[in-house]
């Protein structure tokens, strides 16, 4: 280990080796991981001639066709006959891999909440940057979306019958 910046970080120095991670657990093979390791980026390859000092660690993960998945987003794929693999590459060392993937998971969650407050309910932007003109705005704009909003179920002017 190797505090650069303020922060805790694995290292390979010199031949070090990196802690070695636990084998995957049920758990984590349920949600579908296949693989949990440590890479280094770059080093006489690609881009970059030098390499990176800093190990990341690489989960590899195949969801399962019963379990929602930001690889699919709720659609089947019908062009690539092999499943959809998910990379997630992190530098947290020190948690299972299949809380990685919750966690991945919860802040994906996020993200959705967000293009759907963009573009089904048309709020491109905050009026206030402020917590409390926030917490006002938000459940306005989802208890009365814009009317040209997708989600708005009334027009105005109305449609002549």
């Amino acid at each position: 280990m190797n505090r650069r910046d303020g922060r805790v970080c694995p290292q390979i120095d010199g031949g070090k080796q990196m802690p070695a991670l636990p084998p995957l657990s049920t758990a984590a093979r349920e949600m579908g991981v296949v693989a949990d390791e440590w890479i280094t980026l770059g080093g006489g390859s690609g881009a970059s001639p030098v390499g990176s000092d800093h190990p990341i660690r690489r989960i590899t993960l195949i969801p399962r066709e019963d379990r929602s998945s930001s690889a699919r987003q709720g659609r089947v794929r019908t062009d690539r006959p092999e499943p959809d693999e998910l990379i997630l590459a992190t530098t947290l060392w020190n948690l299972p891999a299949e809380q990685i993937v919750k966690l991945y998971e919860d802040r994906w969650q996020v993200e959705l909440f967000f293009r759907f407050l963009k573009h089904v309910l048309r709020c491109a932007t905050l009026l206030s940057g402020r917590t409390a003109g926030v917490e006002i705005q938000l459940p306005c704009v989802i208890m009365c979306p814009a009317p040209s909003s997708p989600a708005c179920s009334w027009r105005w002017p109305p449609e002549a019958a």
